[in-house]
């Protein structure tokens, strides 16, 4: 088996589609190769139907992560794409989701 293991940052919230056998968690992740270039990775991570999708709530756009999976490269209009099937999320640093009992509403923070 191949691995690839990177850090970035989420492109986009991640998103959850499902099917009659799987629940497919998916989000990008932007890479810094250089101080003007980006690379972007469309991640897919996959659970069984019964199992927790809690992650999604902290997987949103700007959180830094570490990913962990096995690349794939697929071709469109003739460009090449990085694709990862994502066997490991690691958040790396920054505030815990909001949950519906909790708000942030401080005007009076300087950033």
């Amino acid at each position: 088996m191949l691995k690839i293991i990177f850090t970035g940052n989420l492109g986009r919230d991640a998103e959850i589609r499902e099917t009659k056998e799987f629940k497919a968690i998916n989000f990008s992740v932007g890479v810094k190769v250089s101080k003007e270039e980006t690379k972007w990775i469309d991640c897919a991570m996959f659970r069984k139907l019964d199992q927790s999708t809690i992650i999604v709530d902290y997987l949103k756009k700007g959180t830094k992560v570490l990913i962990e999976g096995e690349p794939s490269a697929q071709e469109h209009n003739g460009k090449a794409y990085l694709k990862v099937r994502v066997s490991n999320v690691e958040l790396l640093g920054g505030a815990p989701a909001p949950t519906q009992t909790q708000t942030i509403a401080n005007d009076d923070v300087p950033f």
